[in-house]
Order: C-alpha cells, then sequence, then structure tokens
C-alpha cells in the first residue's frame, strides 16, 4: 500500500479497506469511539479497536452475504439482514446490524452488531458508537437480505444538536382484554410501572437504563415477554417466546448483560404461541424529541389489527453530518 503525504486518518481507512479486499473477518467493523455521535462503517484510528480483544469471527450461516463489501459513491454497500416482523411492517429509518462475529463472556445466541439511523437504504450512518453491542442472532434466521449504503460521515459528540444519551423513555403496553390470564413485570430500578383496571401498563425508562419487561400468559399456559428499551433517543421493543419450563428470570439473563441491543423496528410482530394461538404485537412511537419518548406495544388477536402504523419519524434531528 503506497504512502500518501498528508492523508491523515484517511491512511487508516485506506489500510482497511485493503484489507477487506482480503478478508471476510466482519470484527474489523468491531470497534467504538467515544468523540463521534455518528460514523461510517470503518474506524478513524487504531485507538478505536482497544476495546476490541475479546470479540472473535464466527461462522454463522444465515448471516452469510451475497455480494462482497465495495465502497461506491453513494458509501460503503454491504448487504444488511432484515427481520421481517408482518404483513403490515412499514419501513424503519433505524436497523440492528448483526456482524459474524462473537464476544467473549456472552452467550453464543448473541453476536457483536452496530446501531444504524437513516431514511432509506442509501443513506445509513452508524448511530453512537460510543459502545460495542450484541443482539440476539436468532431472530434473523427468517429474514431477508437489502443492500445498504453506509455513508463515510463522522460527527463528532460535541457537534450533535441532541445527542440525548439519556432521555426519558415512556412506553404504554396494551393487552386485549381477556386476552392473557396474567402477567409479570420485570423493572429495574428506578424505572417506574403503574398498572390500570384493564391490566394495561405504563413504564417509564430513566436515562441510562437499558430495558424493562412484562411477560405475558395466555389462558393455554402459554407464555411470551414484551421487552422495551431505548438506545440514545430511539426506542425499542424484542418479544421472546418462552419454552414450557422456562423461567421469566432465565429468559432475560442474557439481556442483563451490558450493551445489548433491542430490535429498533417500530413495526409489527407476528407472535406464534402454536398453531391455535397466535398474537399481533404493534409497536407505535408517537412522538421522539428531545430528551424524551413515547410509545404503545399493542397485543391483540391477528384478526383486529389492521395497519395503524404512523409514518415513520425523522432521525434527523440527531445531529449534522460533518463529512471527514
Amino acid at each position: 500500500m503506497p504512502l500518501i503525504y498528508g492523508e491523515g486518518s484517511q491512511a487508516f481507512i485506506r489500510l482497511k479497506q485493503e484489507i477487506l479486499k482480503r478478508s471476510t473477518d466482519e470484527s474489523i467493523f468491531a470497534w467504538k469511539d467515544t468523540s463521534l455521535i455518528l460514523g461510517g462503517m470503518l474506524a478513524l484510528s487504531p485507538a478505536a479497536f482497544e476495546h476490541s480483544g475479546d470479540i472473535i469471527p464466527a461462522n454463522i450461516a444465515h448471516l452469510d452475504r451475497p455480494d462482497p463489501y465495495t465502497m461506491t459513491n453513494r458509501g460503503f454497500a454491504i448487504d444488511l439482514h432484515v427481520q421481517s416482523h408482518g404483513k403490515f411492517a412499514r419501513p424503519s429509518t433505524t436497523s440492528v446490524f448483526p456482524l459474524k462475529c462473537f464476544r467473549l463472556g456472552y452467550s453464543k445466541d448473541f453476536v457483536v452488531a452496530i446501531f444504524l439511523v437513516g431514511g432509506d437504504w442509501n443513506n445509513k450512518r452508524r448511530y453512537d458508537p460510543h459502545e460495542i453491542y450484541v443482539t440476539n442472532v436468532q431472530k434473523y434466521k427468517a429474514s431477508r437480505i437489502e443492500k445498504t449504503y453506509i455513508s463515510p460521515c463522522y460527527t463528532p459528540t460535541s457537534n450533535s444538536t441532541n445527542s440525548g444519551r439519556d432521555p426519558k423513555a415512556t412506553f404504554k403496553i396494551l393487552p386485549s382484554v381477556g386476552l392473557f390470564r396474567s402477567a409479570q413485570a420485570f423493572v429495574p430500578s428506578p424505572a417506574v410501572i403503574q398498572w390500570d383496571q384493564q391490566r394495561s401498563a405504563s413504564i417509564t425508562l430513566q436515562g441510562g437504563q437499558s430495558f424493562a419487561a412484562i411477560m405475558f400468559e395466555n389462558r393455554q399456559g402459554q407464555r411470551f415477554a414484551v421487552l422495551v428499551g431505548s438506545l440514545g433517543l430511539v426506542p425499542a421493543i424484542e418479544i421472546l417466546v418462552l419454552s414450557h419450563r422456562q423461567r421469566f428470570d432465565e429468559a432475560l439473563a442474557p439481556y442483563r448483560k451490558p450493551n445489548v441491543l433491542l430490535d429498533h423496528a417500530r413495526q409489527q410482530h407476528d407472535v406464534l404461541l402454536s398453531a391455535r394461538s397466535p398474537v399481533v404485537v404493534v409497536f407505535l412511537t408517537d412522538f421522539l424529541e428531545a430528551g424524551r419518548s413515547h410509545s404503545r406495544v399493542i397485543i391483540r388477536p391477528p384478526d383486529t389489527i389492521g395497519p395503524t402504523d404512523p409514518e415513520p419519524y425523522s432521525m434527523d434531528e440527531l445531529s449534522p453530518c460533518c463529512c471527514q
């Protein structure tokens, strides 16, 4: 690789581009930089890998990417695995991007992941690269592939007009009356949960808290958990179906480790408890503004849900784009 006088941090990016021509090791994308609120796929300096020594490549067949990575005039082009959430799902402005690598100390069901924001598949950016995250890889076994372009745009934290790293997120959980016979909650302090007479719940997460969860049991004894949380300004949800003998605290244990990303798609989730017990969970974000957000989680039988999702909110308020 020839030296170019005066190119600065671009030299390290160019080095990684050369490595990617010869390697499929995706741990090259597993870096953190506390000076950034938005970033591209490639780190700006070797210091960004200081905390990546416990990340190892993994051979995960359902995360294979048909096409090689390429650098284009639209940005870094890569195949992104996207979950299918249901027939009423809308495109999302946020994406969890699972990588083919594990982090030591975490369950093998969890892989390293980064969080992308942007209006469409042609203009994604990495959001909040302050940490290296992980996510549950099992939910991607039935995923589809979208060609995604990630902008080589890096915004320093100091330039962010609204980084919102510690917002207050409120979630209204609205189960269909009579559909479930019991509910059990995991709400870490100082989060707040309030129940009403219809067994709906309001959960408020304070800044810095990762998630809370409610487990529902239907009249046949089948159970699933709704996990809610947020990353920065972005509300999140994930659905877990519990096996017959699995305890609630046992199912949540992998999610209580640091830096676990929930599924940030604000769409419909089809939950099949059994062939005769389908449930539909619709996740709606009503508003998202500086320091706070409010979302609804509607749980209903499938024949009572229609395409009621609002238009996706814009992520443009996160910060201006400062390209290097």
